[in-house]
């Protein structure tokens, strides 16, 4: 069967299908965008990077206390291994959420803000997974969940994507 190449954003489906763009209001109810490897699957996801991008509006410039352009986060953002009964099988932001971008830095050695002169401003940021030792791996039936329950309505766009191999 060999390996072959993962690119998948972080839907709320799972599956690379369905909403991606994690802006709305999710602070009365919180949101999961997520990959998922189906119960069903022959292989393992061997996940080696996150790559995430904030959008913000023109004239609201990334600072270190904010989320992107926005007022820092009450709640934060949560990135955790699920198993198919929905149990936390790793916390991966060690109970410490993401509330603003220099939060970021606490698992992502890449992270800068990106200003093109013109236009909106956006925060990208790079978690080499693999950096720790190895990939991150998820066996059939568990998933990768960023969860969030804050109101990041005035994004513009904040995606997430990983990358890897199935093996």
């Amino acid at each position: 069967m060999g390996t072959s190449r993962i690119d998948l954003l972080l839907t709320e489906a799972g599956d690379g299908t369905g909403a991606f763009n994690i802006v709305g209001d999710y602070s009365s109810s919180a949101a999961r965008f997520r990959v998922l490897n189906p119960t069903n699957s022959s292989r393992a996801m061997h996940l080696n990077r996150l790559l995430g991008q904030i959008q913000n509006a023109q004239g609201t410039a990334p600072a270190p206390e904010k989320y992107g352009g926005i007022t820092a986060l009450t709640n934060g953002i949560y990135l955790r291994v699920r198993d198919s009964n929905d149990n936390v099988l790793e916390e991966m932001t060690c109970q410490a959420p993401v509330k603003n971008n220099a939060n970021w830095a606490r698992y992502c050695f890449d992270i800068r803000p990106d200003t093109f002169g013109t236009g909106d401003n956006y925060v990208s940021l790079r978690w080499s997974l693999f950096k720790a030792g190895s990939p991150l791996i998820l066996k059939p039936g568990q998933s990768l969940n960023l969860e969030v329950n804050d109101n990041l309505s005035t994004l513009l766009g904040h995606t997430f994507v990983v990358q890897g191999l199935y093996v």
